[in-house]
């Protein structure tokens, strides 16, 4: 593995750049890198270069607006889902910004497949204890594939209940992706 470029490193905070606690990454058809940023509420545009472009987004529950937003993929069509983990929705952004609803779906890490189905879980890791959030354990299941107008297709994944609230988050984290052939990978 060689290193090619960093982006928003040291020295980048006066300017804004700097990331706070980066929890996912996608490329845009443009070849533009997008990069939530959990410790700043934002998403963060840079060129395939690592040069920043814009950033946006802030804290709060307004569409726009995130509370520790998590993961992040483009479906077929480019369309941004940003998964908003604080405010129990995915959020829908077009390529230059622009807000395309949301789907009213708490999750944490999520992927996006050729068909357009999305795969998400509903277990988070460590943002669980700064969040109020009481859906982590709606349901058996931990792992939904749905459409992408957020019906439930199917579900698979028991959760654990460890009867200790850090150990159900963490011992029911997931990572999930599809490979080429759209199978689930997790």
């Amino acid at each position: 593995i060689k290193l090619v470029n960093t982006i928003a490193g040291e020295g980048n905070e006066i300017n804004n750049y700097h990331l706070k606690i980066p929890t996912d990454v996608a490329l845009t058809k443009n070849q533009h890198i997008v990069v939530v940023d959990a410790g700043s509420h934002q998403i963060k545009f840079f060129d395939s270069d690592g040069k920043f472009i814009r950033q946006q987004g802030k804290f709060g529950s307004r569409l726009s607006e995130f509370y520790y937003p998590y993961s992040i993929d483009i479906d077929t069509k480019g369309i941004l889902y940003i998964s908003d983990l604080g405010n129990d929705r995915i959020q829908l952004f077009d390529q230059e910004g622009r807000n395309k609803g949301y789907l009213p779906f708490t999750t944490g890490n999520m992927r996006i497949n050729s068909s357009n189905s999305l795969l998400a879980t509903r277990a988070h890791g460590y943002f669980d204890f700064a969040i109020q959030n009481h859906d982590i354990f709606g349901g058996d299941s931990n792992i939904h594939l749905l459409t992408t107008n957020g019906e439930i297709m199917t579900t698979f994944s028991k959760k654990v209940n460890y009867n200790n609230q850090q150990l159900n988050v963490k011992g029911n984290e997931v990572y999930l992706d599809f490979d080429d052939s759209d199978n689930i990978l997790v």
